[in-house]
């Protein structure tokens, strides 16, 4: 999927002039029509657009599941590496770059693309979270929002900022996130024994 998406992607904004400007975009328009710039113009308001709808249009009807091995830590290392594997793909992060570049300057864009992309991904990752809960490997009272912002978070500012990615990075986030910052029982109880 990932490679699809790219080579859609970058095919797509390797088309395109910056910046495109009033053009009107037909409902049924999608990627796979594209055939110059004139067909670009008339379909789509933005280059913004025209990335969204590639990315879109190679993702299928929705985002895949997350793992459900019953071992939910084990299933979000595995989510959260293959996230690490795909921001660090070279034919996913330049399309994917110019997008949020895009989603900056444009509002409108910015309100599609949290409809139509991060909140079917949210919406997955939620679904896994609340089977962990349901099989008592998370609290009942969890806050499901920020624990997916725990989680995503942080691969998210390390590839906005052009740092490091690795798959041990993705297994420390997960670690730190359901385990939190305080010490564990057993070394609190540790801790007092030696006061």
């Amino acid at each position: 999927m990932v490679a699809d998406t790219a080579k859609v992607a970058a095919s797509t904004a390797r088309t395109l002039p910056t910046p495109m400007t009033g053009i009107s975009a037909p409902p049924s328009a999608g990627p796979s029509r594209i055939a110059g710039k004139q067909t670009i113009y008339r379909w789509w308001p933005s280059k913004g657009a025209v990335l969204f709808d590639a990315f879109l249009e190679a993702e299928g009807d929705r985002p895949a599941d997350l793992p459900d091995s019953g071992d939910v830590e084990a299933d979000l290392k595995e989510a959260l590496r293959a996230t690490v594997a795909e921001m660090s793909d070279p034919r996913y992060d330049e399309p994917m770059r110019a997008l949020h570049i895009e989603i900056l300057q444009d509002p409108a864009l910015a309100a599609t693309t949290a409809e139509g992309w991060d909140e079917p991904r949210k919406e997955r990752r939620k679904d896994r979270l609340r089977s962990a809960q349901d099989a008592g490997q998370l609290p009942d009272d969890l806050d499901l929002d920020v624990a997916i912002e725990m989680l995503w978070g942080p691969l998210l500012n390390r590839w906005l900022h052009n740092q490091p990615l690795t798959p041990e990075y993705a297994d420390t986030v997960v670690e730190t996130a359901l385990h939190g910052l305080r010490p564990s029982h057993a070394h609190h109880e540790q801790s007092n024994a030696t006061l």
